[in-house]
């Protein structure tokens, strides 16, 4: 579950992500910090940490794509085609999602730290006097 300030952040961040392109921006949003926390946590640890976001979004939106045992480049297309294909019910589980993603980010390094790095990433989506909680 996400918790409201992790859900804004998370909504503020898909705003920006869909700036650059059509709907749905939770995978674009996702990848782009799969490779930007690549650089402070490793490419393992950060896709580790996007599947198991997938997987606990999934427990609300069971619909979502499914996590692959490999990360392999086909996941953002079929996370694509499982928004695009529960359009009513995608922006909900696009918040749920990257707010997940952002979250478990946040227990992993400390909340303050999180989001000066994700600050670092899209300043705009993550000011930092925003609103968060403590992990």
């Amino acid at each position: 579950m996400t918790t409201p300030a992790y859900a804004e952040a998370a909504s503020r961040l898909l705003r920006v992500s869909a700036e650059g392109g059509a709907e749905p921006a939770a995978a674009r949003a996702c990848q782009e910090l799969v490779a930007f926390l690549s650089r402070f946590i490793g490419a393992s640890g950060a896709r580790a940490l996007f599947q198991r976001s997938l997987v606990l979004a999934r427990r609300e939106h069971p619909w979502l794509a499914q996590p692959a045992p490999s990360h392999d480049e086909s996941l953002w297309a079929r996370l694509d085609a499982s928004l695009e294909a529960n359009a009513p019910a995608a922006n909900e589980a696009s918040i749920a999602l990257v707010g997940t993603f952002i979250r478990l980010f946040a227990a992993f390094v400390g909340a303050n730290l999180a989001f000066q790095i994700l600050h670092q990433h899209r300043p705009e989506a993550f000011p930092l006097d925003a609103p968060r909680e403590s992990t």
